[in-house]
């Protein structure tokens, strides 16, 4: 069971395999939610923002995404900020 905080958002990385039971178990939740995925097809995942992770990385990816996230996260560049989540976070 998820914690009542629905004002923090919801990040999942994970593969699309996983989208129908992540939808599922979250479909009940008011929260903001991201999933990031690198699928080259496309994800479905209704109630949550997707984002596409271009990686060259096929094991492991989420990995690289997460730790790419929270690099942007911790970022206080305001151009970052104002960039909100991209493909690589406002990297170039």
């Amino acid at each position: 069971m998820l914690p009542d905080r629905p004002y923090e958002e919801i990040v999942f990385f994970g593969g699309k395999d996983y989208l129908p039971l992540l939808c599922l178990l979250t479909e009940e939740t008011p929260n903001s939610k991201t999933v990031f995925c690198n699928a080259a097809g496309r994800a479905e995942a209704p109630g949550w923002n997707l984002q596409r992770f271009e990686t060259k990385t096929r094991t492991n990816w989420h990995c690289e995404c997460a730790a790419e996230f929270l690099d942007f996260s911790d970022n206080r560049n305001t151009k970052h900020r104002e960039l909100g989540y991209g493909v690589h976070f406002g990297r170039k």
